[in-house]
Protein backbone atom coordinates (compact mmCIF):
# COMPACT_ATOMS: atom_id res chain seq x y z
CA UNK A 1 0.00 0.00 0.00
CA UNK A 2 1.17 3.80 -0.40
CA UNK A 3 2.16 5.06 2.72
CA UNK A 4 0.94 8.58 3.59
CA UNK A 5 3.82 11.14 5.62
CA UNK A 6 2.46 13.56 8.31
CA UNK A 7 4.90 15.11 10.09
CA UNK A 8 8.40 15.44 9.41
CA UNK A 9 11.41 13.97 11.19
CA UNK A 10 11.77 14.96 14.57
CA UNK A 11 14.30 14.28 17.29
CA UNK A 12 13.88 14.67 21.09
CA UNK A 13 15.87 14.49 23.80
CA UNK A 14 14.64 12.76 27.30
CA UNK A 15 16.34 15.71 30.16
CA UNK A 16 14.73 14.06 33.37
CA UNK A 17 16.39 11.89 35.43
CA UNK A 18 19.89 10.53 36.13
CA UNK A 19 20.05 8.82 32.67
CA UNK A 20 18.65 10.79 30.21
CA UNK A 21 17.54 9.09 26.99
CA UNK A 22 17.93 10.68 23.25
CA UNK A 23 15.86 8.77 20.41
CA UNK A 24 14.99 10.20 16.45
CA UNK A 25 11.32 9.55 15.70
CA UNK A 26 10.85 9.12 12.00
CA UNK A 27 7.79 10.80 9.64
CA UNK A 28 4.00 9.41 10.69
CA UNK A 29 2.52 7.40 8.43
CA UNK A 30 -0.78 5.62 7.64
CA UNK A 31 -0.71 2.05 7.95
CA UNK A 32 -4.58 1.21 7.99
CA UNK A 33 -6.52 3.55 5.94
CA UNK A 34 -10.44 4.45 6.61
CA UNK A 35 -11.04 3.01 3.37
CA UNK A 36 -9.20 -0.18 4.26
CA UNK A 37 -11.40 -0.75 6.75
CA UNK A 38 -14.78 -0.28 5.39
CA UNK A 39 -13.48 -2.79 2.80
CA UNK A 40 -13.36 -5.29 5.45
CA UNK A 41 -16.80 -4.20 6.67
CA UNK A 42 -15.20 -3.47 9.82
CA UNK A 43 -17.39 0.59 10.65
CA UNK A 44 -15.25 1.35 13.60
CA UNK A 45 -12.35 0.28 16.04
CA UNK A 46 -11.84 2.23 19.48
CA UNK A 47 -8.56 0.61 20.87
CA UNK A 48 -5.40 0.42 19.88
CA UNK A 49 -4.04 -2.64 17.67
CA UNK A 50 -1.56 -5.47 19.20
CA UNK A 51 0.93 -7.23 17.45
CA UNK A 52 1.89 -10.72 18.57
CA UNK A 53 4.96 -12.41 16.22
CA UNK A 54 4.04 -15.53 14.30
CA UNK A 55 6.65 -16.99 12.29
CA UNK A 56 7.10 -14.65 9.48
CA UNK A 57 4.30 -12.45 10.11
CA UNK A 58 2.20 -10.57 12.74
CA UNK A 59 -0.98 -11.46 14.13
CA UNK A 60 -3.23 -8.39 15.13
CA UNK A 61 -5.88 -8.20 17.69
CA UNK A 62 -7.92 -4.85 18.09
CA UNK A 63 -11.96 -4.29 19.38
CA UNK A 64 -14.85 -2.99 17.47
CA UNK A 65 -16.51 0.00 19.89
CA UNK A 66 -20.02 0.10 17.41
CA UNK A 67 -23.06 -2.66 17.38
CA UNK A 68 -22.72 -5.69 17.17
CA UNK A 69 -19.45 -4.84 18.52
CA UNK A 70 -16.44 -7.91 19.20
CA UNK A 71 -12.99 -8.67 18.70
CA UNK A 72 -11.25 -8.66 15.19
CA UNK A 73 -8.05 -10.92 14.11
CA UNK A 74 -6.18 -10.06 11.30
CA UNK A 75 -2.80 -11.48 9.87
CA UNK A 76 -0.32 -9.28 7.94
CA UNK A 77 3.31 -7.50 8.49
CA UNK A 78 4.00 -4.28 9.83
CA UNK A 79 3.35 -2.10 7.59
CA UNK A 80 -0.05 -3.39 6.42
CA UNK A 81 -2.13 -4.84 9.57
CA UNK A 82 -5.64 -5.83 7.71
CA UNK A 83 -3.69 -7.73 4.74
CA UNK A 84 -6.11 -10.84 5.63
CA UNK A 85 -8.72 -10.96 8.50
CA UNK A 86 -9.27 -14.03 10.67
CA UNK A 87 -12.43 -12.99 12.15
CA UNK A 88 -14.29 -10.02 12.68
CA UNK A 89 -17.23 -9.63 15.49
CA UNK A 90 -15.91 -12.63 17.91
CA UNK A 91 -17.82 -11.96 21.09
CA UNK A 92 -16.12 -13.10 24.72
CA UNK A 93 -18.06 -16.00 25.77
CA UNK A 94 -19.58 -15.65 29.91
CA UNK A 95 -18.37 -12.06 29.20
CA UNK A 96 -21.05 -10.62 32.59
CA UNK A 97 -23.64 -8.34 31.56
CA UNK A 98 -22.60 -7.60 27.81
CA UNK A 99 -24.79 -4.45 27.00
CA UNK A 100 -25.52 -4.11 22.99
CA UNK A 101 -25.00 -0.64 22.61
CA UNK A 102 -24.37 2.68 24.92
CA UNK A 103 -27.57 3.04 25.88
CA UNK A 104 -28.33 0.07 28.54
CA UNK A 105 -26.27 -0.76 31.63
CA UNK A 106 -24.06 -3.35 31.60
CA UNK A 107 -20.23 -4.07 30.38
CA UNK A 108 -18.47 -3.34 27.28
CA UNK A 109 -15.55 -5.60 26.35
CA UNK A 110 -11.95 -4.18 24.82
CA UNK A 111 -8.56 -6.11 24.05
CA UNK A 112 -6.19 -4.01 26.14
CA UNK A 113 -3.18 -5.52 25.48
CA UNK A 114 -1.94 -9.38 24.42
CA UNK A 115 0.49 -12.22 25.45
CA UNK A 116 1.46 -15.11 23.32
CA UNK A 117 0.99 -18.05 25.27
CA UNK A 118 3.29 -19.49 22.68
CA UNK A 119 0.79 -22.89 22.09
CA UNK A 120 -0.93 -21.06 19.80
CA UNK A 121 -3.61 -19.41 22.78
CA UNK A 122 -3.35 -16.20 23.33
CA UNK A 123 -4.21 -14.51 26.60
CA UNK A 124 -5.82 -10.90 26.54
CA UNK A 125 -6.32 -8.23 28.74
CA UNK A 126 -9.84 -6.79 28.77
CA UNK A 127 -10.58 -3.42 29.43
CA UNK A 128 -14.41 -3.24 31.22
CA UNK A 129 -17.11 -0.44 31.44
CA UNK A 130 -19.87 -0.91 33.64
CA UNK A 131 -22.57 1.96 33.20
CA UNK A 132 -25.41 3.21 34.77
CA UNK A 133 -28.22 4.21 32.59
CA UNK A 134 -28.00 7.97 33.00
CA UNK A 135 -31.81 7.84 31.30
CA UNK A 136 -32.97 6.49 34.82
CA UNK A 137 -35.48 8.75 36.64
CA UNK A 138 -32.85 9.34 39.26
CA UNK A 139 -30.49 10.70 36.48
CA UNK A 140 -27.47 8.77 38.66
CA UNK A 141 -24.74 8.06 35.70
CA UNK A 142 -21.03 6.96 35.51
CA UNK A 143 -18.96 4.28 34.42
CA UNK A 144 -16.56 1.59 36.07
CA UNK A 145 -13.76 0.38 35.02
CA UNK A 146 -11.64 -2.89 35.48
CA UNK A 147 -9.60 -5.20 34.24
CA UNK A 148 -10.14 -8.72 33.38
CA UNK A 149 -8.68 -11.50 31.28
CA UNK A 150 -9.72 -13.66 28.36
CA UNK A 151 -8.12 -16.64 26.42
CA UNK A 152 -8.34 -16.74 22.94
CA UNK A 153 -8.17 -19.86 21.14
CA UNK A 154 -8.52 -21.49 17.57
CA UNK A 155 -6.39 -18.27 16.06
CA UNK A 156 -8.33 -15.98 18.27
CA UNK A 157 -12.26 -17.13 17.24
CA UNK A 158 -13.11 -18.86 20.03
CA UNK A 159 -12.87 -16.45 23.11
CA UNK A 160 -13.58 -16.72 27.04
CA UNK A 161 -13.66 -14.74 30.31
CA UNK A 162 -11.75 -15.95 32.86
CA UNK A 163 -12.71 -13.02 35.31
CA UNK A 164 -11.62 -10.02 36.87
CA UNK A 165 -8.22 -9.29 38.25
CA UNK A 166 -7.78 -5.16 38.63
CA UNK A 167 -10.10 -2.52 40.01
CA UNK A 168 -9.50 1.23 41.55
CA UNK A 169 -8.66 1.71 45.12
CA UNK A 170 -12.51 2.68 45.06
CA UNK A 171 -14.32 -0.18 45.49
CA UNK A 172 -17.48 -1.15 42.52
CA UNK A 173 -19.79 -0.81 45.65
CA UNK A 174 -18.18 2.12 46.75
CA UNK A 175 -19.11 3.59 43.70
CA UNK A 176 -22.65 1.84 43.30
CA UNK A 177 -23.59 3.08 46.49
CA UNK A 178 -23.20 6.32 45.23
CA UNK A 179 -19.73 7.91 47.11
CA UNK A 180 -18.92 9.02 44.13
CA UNK A 181 -22.15 9.73 42.28
CA UNK A 182 -21.60 10.76 38.43
CA UNK A 183 -18.31 10.02 38.49
CA UNK A 184 -16.00 7.64 35.68
CA UNK A 185 -13.34 6.00 37.31
CA UNK A 186 -11.20 4.92 34.29
CA UNK A 187 -8.16 2.45 34.81
CA UNK A 188 -7.05 3.17 30.72
CA UNK A 189 -5.32 0.10 29.01
CA UNK A 190 -2.72 -2.60 30.79
CA UNK A 191 0.08 -1.34 30.24
CA UNK A 192 2.52 -4.34 31.22
CA UNK A 193 5.86 -5.30 31.06
CA UNK A 194 7.55 -8.69 32.36
CA UNK A 195 9.87 -8.76 35.04
CA UNK A 196 11.34 -10.98 37.31
CA UNK A 197 8.83 -13.78 36.15
CA UNK A 198 5.75 -11.34 36.82
CA UNK A 199 3.59 -9.63 34.92
CA UNK A 200 3.70 -5.84 35.80
CA UNK A 201 0.48 -3.86 34.86
CA UNK A 202 0.74 -0.06 35.21
CA UNK A 203 -2.60 1.74 34.44
CA UNK A 204 -4.49 4.62 36.33
CA UNK A 205 -6.17 3.76 39.54
CA UNK A 206 -7.99 6.22 42.33
CA UNK A 207 -7.58 6.72 45.37
CA UNK A 208 -10.44 7.57 48.11
CA UNK A 209 -11.26 10.49 49.39
CA UNK A 210 -14.15 11.41 51.61
CA UNK A 211 -17.68 11.78 50.01
CA UNK A 212 -18.54 14.14 47.62
CA UNK A 213 -15.19 15.32 46.75
CA UNK A 214 -13.67 14.04 43.19
CA UNK A 215 -11.35 10.77 43.22
CA UNK A 216 -7.97 11.56 42.76
CA UNK A 217 -5.51 9.47 40.32
CA UNK A 218 -1.98 8.31 39.89
CA UNK A 219 -0.36 5.18 38.11
CA UNK A 220 -0.42 2.08 40.28
CA UNK A 221 1.20 -1.07 39.70
CA UNK A 222 0.00 -4.51 39.77
CA UNK A 223 1.34 -7.95 39.03
CA UNK A 224 1.49 -11.93 39.09
CA UNK A 225 3.51 -14.15 38.30
CA UNK A 226 3.38 -15.14 34.35
CA UNK A 227 3.11 -18.74 35.13
CA UNK A 228 0.28 -18.54 37.46
CA UNK A 229 -1.71 -16.62 34.88
CA UNK A 230 -1.19 -18.96 32.16
CA UNK A 231 -1.88 -22.25 34.16
CA UNK A 232 -4.87 -20.49 35.40
CA UNK A 233 -6.30 -19.14 32.12
CA UNK A 234 -5.77 -22.43 30.85
CA UNK A 235 -7.63 -24.24 33.17
CA UNK A 236 -10.62 -21.15 32.51
CA UNK A 237 -9.60 -19.33 35.92
CA UNK A 238 -7.79 -16.36 37.42
CA UNK A 239 -5.19 -16.21 39.56
CA UNK A 240 -4.26 -13.34 42.06
CA UNK A 241 -2.93 -10.20 41.48
CA UNK A 242 -1.63 -7.63 43.63
CA UNK A 243 -1.12 -4.01 43.76
CA UNK A 244 2.41 -2.06 44.84
CA UNK A 245 1.56 -0.28 48.37
CA UNK A 246 4.37 1.17 50.34
CA UNK A 247 7.25 -0.96 48.89
CA UNK A 248 5.15 -4.39 49.19
CA UNK A 249 3.25 -6.37 46.80
CA UNK A 250 0.39 -7.22 49.16
CA UNK A 251 -3.03 -5.63 48.22
CA UNK A 252 -5.19 -6.97 46.86
CA UNK A 253 -5.64 -6.49 42.76
CA UNK A 254 -9.62 -5.89 43.50
CA UNK A 255 -9.95 -2.99 45.33
CA UNK A 256 -6.70 -2.54 47.58
CA UNK A 257 -4.05 0.35 48.33
CA UNK A 258 -1.56 1.72 45.92
CA UNK A 259 1.05 3.98 45.80
CA UNK A 260 1.41 6.29 43.27
CA UNK A 261 4.10 6.73 40.44
CA UNK A 262 6.83 9.22 40.45
CA UNK A 263 4.74 10.75 37.01
CA UNK A 264 1.27 12.14 36.57
CA UNK A 265 -1.60 10.03 34.93
CA UNK A 266 -1.44 11.28 30.89
CA UNK A 267 -5.07 10.40 28.74
CA UNK A 268 -6.09 7.65 31.28
CA UNK A 269 -3.04 5.59 30.76
CA UNK A 270 -4.21 4.49 27.40
CA UNK A 271 -1.20 2.95 26.25
CA UNK A 272 1.48 0.19 26.15
CA UNK A 273 5.10 -0.26 27.59
CA UNK A 274 7.73 -2.71 27.13
CA UNK A 275 11.49 -3.87 28.16
CA UNK A 276 14.05 -2.68 25.63
CA UNK A 277 17.16 -4.79 25.37
CA UNK A 278 19.43 -2.30 23.87
CA UNK A 279 19.07 0.10 26.46
CA UNK A 280 18.27 -2.88 29.44
CA UNK A 281 15.25 -0.29 30.42
CA UNK A 282 11.53 -0.02 30.37
CA UNK A 283 9.84 2.02 28.11
CA UNK A 284 5.95 3.23 28.42
CA UNK A 285 4.06 4.67 25.42
CA UNK A 286 0.79 6.53 26.30
CA UNK A 287 -1.36 9.66 24.46
CA UNK A 288 -1.90 12.61 25.78
CA UNK A 289 -4.61 15.25 26.30
CA UNK A 290 -8.77 14.41 24.47
CA UNK A 291 -11.70 15.06 26.43
CA UNK A 292 -10.64 18.58 27.09
CA UNK A 293 -11.02 21.18 24.96
CA UNK A 294 -7.56 21.27 23.57
CA UNK A 295 -6.28 22.35 19.60
CA UNK A 296 -3.75 19.01 19.31
CA UNK A 297 -3.46 15.82 20.40
CA UNK A 298 0.06 13.73 21.26
CA UNK A 299 1.35 10.54 21.47
CA UNK A 300 4.18 10.14 24.60
CA UNK A 301 7.16 8.09 25.89
CA UNK A 302 8.61 7.45 28.96
CA UNK A 303 11.53 5.18 30.08
CA UNK A 304 12.77 3.60 33.46
CA UNK A 305 15.40 1.46 34.82
CA UNK A 306 13.98 -0.55 36.96
CA UNK A 307 10.01 -0.03 36.21
CA UNK A 308 9.11 1.94 39.26
CA UNK A 309 11.28 5.37 38.51
CA UNK A 310 10.52 6.92 35.12
CA UNK A 311 11.48 9.81 32.98
CA UNK A 312 9.04 12.92 32.07
CA UNK A 313 6.76 12.08 29.73
CA UNK A 314 7.82 13.43 26.18
CA UNK A 315 6.32 14.17 23.11
CA UNK A 316 7.28 11.62 19.96
CA UNK A 317 3.99 12.80 18.01
CA UNK A 318 1.20 15.97 17.87
CA UNK A 319 -1.02 17.28 15.64
CA UNK A 320 -4.40 18.40 15.00
CA UNK A 321 -5.77 15.07 15.33
CA UNK A 322 -7.00 12.98 18.25
CA UNK A 323 -4.56 10.47 18.39
CA UNK A 324 -4.82 7.39 21.07
CA UNK A 325 -4.67 4.15 21.91
CA UNK A 326 -0.24 3.92 21.03
CA UNK A 327 0.93 0.16 20.92
CA UNK A 328 4.54 -0.60 20.64
CA UNK A 329 5.68 -3.23 18.22
CA UNK A 330 8.99 -4.87 17.67
CA UNK A 331 10.61 -4.85 14.29
CA UNK A 332 12.22 -8.07 15.27
CA UNK A 333 16.13 -9.42 15.21
CA UNK A 334 17.51 -7.45 12.69
CA UNK A 335 15.33 -4.45 12.82
CA UNK A 336 13.08 -4.33 10.10
CA UNK A 337 15.90 -3.83 6.84
CA UNK A 338 13.90 -5.74 4.62
CA UNK A 339 11.24 -4.27 1.69
CA UNK A 340 8.12 -6.01 3.64
CA UNK A 341 9.32 -5.96 7.05
CA UNK A 342 8.40 -8.83 8.40
CA UNK A 343 11.04 -10.92 7.34
CA UNK A 344 13.08 -9.70 9.66
CA UNK A 345 11.58 -11.64 12.64
CA UNK A 346 13.45 -14.67 13.73
CA UNK A 347 12.29 -17.45 16.30
CA UNK A 348 11.87 -16.56 19.71
CA UNK A 349 11.29 -12.77 19.00
CA UNK A 350 8.78 -11.18 21.32
CA UNK A 351 6.92 -8.08 21.01
CA UNK A 352 7.46 -7.88 25.03
CA UNK A 353 10.65 -6.80 23.72
CA UNK A 354 12.35 -4.27 21.78
CA UNK A 355 15.72 -3.00 19.81
CA UNK A 356 17.54 -0.07 19.06
CA UNK A 357 14.62 0.57 16.77
CA UNK A 358 11.31 0.11 17.55
CA UNK A 359 7.41 0.94 16.27
CA UNK A 360 4.56 3.17 17.76
CA UNK A 361 1.05 2.76 16.07
CA UNK A 362 -1.92 4.52 17.36
CA UNK A 363 -5.16 5.33 16.27
CA UNK A 364 -5.89 8.35 14.65
CA UNK A 365 -9.85 8.83 15.73
CA UNK A 366 -13.01 10.44 14.46
CA UNK A 367 -14.61 11.85 17.68
CA UNK A 368 -17.75 13.74 17.83
CA UNK A 369 -16.79 16.68 19.96
CA UNK A 370 -14.62 17.95 17.43
CA UNK A 371 -15.33 15.95 13.93
CA UNK A 372 -14.41 19.05 11.63
CA UNK A 373 -10.95 18.20 13.34
CA UNK A 374 -10.53 15.05 13.62
CA UNK A 375 -11.66 13.85 10.38
CA UNK A 376 -11.40 9.99 9.74
CA UNK A 377 -10.58 7.02 11.17
CA UNK A 378 -7.19 5.22 10.22
CA UNK A 379 -3.77 3.96 11.89
CA UNK A 380 -0.72 5.35 11.96
CA UNK A 381 2.52 4.51 13.16
CA UNK A 382 6.15 6.92 13.97
CA UNK A 383 10.17 4.62 14.32
CA UNK A 384 11.39 5.24 17.12
CA UNK A 385 15.29 5.02 16.89
CA UNK A 386 17.53 4.96 20.28
CA UNK A 387 20.87 6.48 20.14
Amino acid sequence: MRKVFIVSTLAFSLIAGINAQKFTVSPAEVVVTNEQMKLQGIREFDNGIYGIIEKENIKWFSSCSRTPMGQTVSVGPAEEPLEFICTKGAQIESFPNLRPDRDYPGNFAWIANVYDMKNGDVLAFIHCEESLNSKSPSKRGGVYFRFGLAIAKNGGRDWKWLGYIIEPNVSFREWYMSVYPNTNLNVGYANYIIKDGYFQVYYRDNMGVKEGDPAKDGIAIARAKVDEVVEAAENGRICVWNKYYNGKWDEPGLGGKFTPLNIPTSGLMHGDAAYNKYLNKYVMAVRGSKWEKVDKSEIKLSFSDDGFTWTDWKIIHQDQHLNDYPTIISMGSTEGVSEREFHSYAPGDSNEITGKEFYVYFLCHYDKLMPEKFGKTCYKRVKITLE
